[in-house]
């Protein structure tokens, strides 16, 4: 039996590609993607102070923003 309100979580890695805005699921800032492997994807970010900060996210802990 198929249950259609259960979303596959690699249905959700697919969803984040370049240019998606995404948060850790855990909360934070907004992100926005600039780069993707299939396990990973290379996000950009303001602190508080403005200062521009980059780093490799695995996808498993980003939730596309609504």
């Amino acid at each position: 039996m198929s249950d259609t309100n259960i979303t596959s979580i690699a249905s959700k890695r697919d969803s984040i590609s370049e240019g998606s805005i995404v948060n850790l699921k855990t909360g934070g800032p907004d992100m926005v993607v600039k780069a993707r492997t299939a396990h990973d994807a290379y996000v950009c970010w303001h602190n508080n102070e403005g200062d521009l900060l980059r780093d490799w996210v695995p996808i498993t802990c980003l939730k596309v923003k609504p």
